[in-house]
């Protein structure tokens, strides 16, 4: 299972790498994650404004993710650093 990412930044965050991705594709692979564990709390996202909120039932605060670019058709794409954690060594792959 794999989050379709337009791009991953430079860097790392906690030794993963920071994949960059719509809020579409973002929902499509939370959607997939919880069909394949529905006992995990996976989120749910919505985009307001320049953010990308995803609201989990068992955390208190929401996750925030900025949008930090636009791909080809304009929708706004949005660095989920922390979100989903990708090993260093697939940096630089999206699918």
């Amino acid at each position: 299972m794999a989050l379709k990412a337009a791009y991953m930044l430079e860097g790392t965050w906690n030794g993963f790498g920071r994949p960059v991705a719509t809020a579409d594709a973002t929902g499509d692979f939370l959607d997939r994650w919880r069909a394949n564990d529905p006992n995990g709390d996976w989120g749910f996202p919505t985009e307001v404004g320049d953010k990308l909120i995803v609201t989990r039932t068992e955390v208190d605060e929401p996750d925030v993710y900025l949008k930090v670019d636009e791909d080809a058709q304009g929708r706004a794409l949005y660095d989920l650093s922390g979100l989903i954690w990708l090993p260093e060594h697939l940096r630089g792959q999206t699918g």
